[in-house]
């Protein structure tokens, strides 16, 4: 398995999203372009991929998190070992 990320800024833009990670959990550890975290869950050791920008202010933080997870890889080793370079 393989995909497609850089690593753009690796700190917390803001109070409010480090609040929604520990909420559930999780440790963001790498913001790409858009403002989206890339996240170590405490629990299983799993990385997720954020999308904070589509995060409901209206609406539960278990239902965000359900909606705008997306699993990316089964530990930070596994995570790590599978970036390749993008051919131009």
């Amino acid at each position: 398995v393989t995909h497609q990320c850089f690593l753009i800024n690796c700190r917390h833009s803001q109070r409010h999203d480090e609040q929604k990670f520990n909420a559930m959990q999780s440790v963001a550890f790498a913001m790409d372009s858009g403002g989206n975290y890339y996240a170590l869950n405490l629990k299983n050791k799993k990385i997720y991929y954020y999308l904070t920008d589509e995060w409901d202010e209206n609406a539960s933080k278990e239902y965000n998190f359900e909606t705008n997870t997306c699993y990316i890889a089964q530990s930070f080793n596994f995570f790590i070992n599978h970036f390749y370079e993008e051919e131009e």
